[in-house]
């Protein structure tokens, strides 16, 4: 998943792939969360973007999954 939202948000946040991060982690919340950050100190304002359009962002994310032709994951 993490891959994909860093895949989908450019599109909304006009930004280059290269200029997003993020981590799977589960360690501080006891649960699986999912961080995306901006890789620039100071940030840049492109992961507050992925927030506020999550619900479009979550939903070019499964338009993305559902046109995806690949049976047992995707390599790409």
């Amino acid at each position: 998943m993490k891959n994909l939202v860093q895949a989908a948000l450019p599109f909304f946040a006009m930004c280059d792939r290269a200029d997003l991060g993020g981590v799977v982690d589960a360690s501080n919340l006891g649960t699986t969360a999912l961080f995306v950050y901006d890789r620039f100190h100071g940030g840049l304002g492109y992961s507050r973007v992925g927030y506020d359009e999550l619900e479009r962002l979550l939903a070019a994310c499964l338009d993305i999954l559902a046109g995806c032709p690949c049976a047992d994951g995707c390599p790409a």
